[in-house]
């Protein structure tokens, strides 16, 4: 049961991610156009943690640069 249930927590994470990192390069896009480009490919190596960051500093108002 125990890897069953670790399989599941990675499946979870791995969702949450990728569905964070969706909405990010949407909203990237939106606001900054193409020069948000480079960002948006570099995020598709970050952890969880890091994109949850990303956006708490979006949701702030950073600009590009400071992201």
């Amino acid at each position: 049961m125990q890897i069953t249930n670790s399989w599941k927590e990675e499946g979870r994470i791995e969702g949450l991610a990728e569905g964070l990192l969706g909405g990010l390069e949407t909203a990237l896009e939106l606001k900054f156009g193409p020069p948000a480009r480079p960002m948006i490919l570099r995020m598709r190596s970050y952890s969880l943690d890091a994109l949850q960051e990303l956006r708490r500093k979006l949701l702030d108002g950073a600009q590009l640069d400071e992201l």
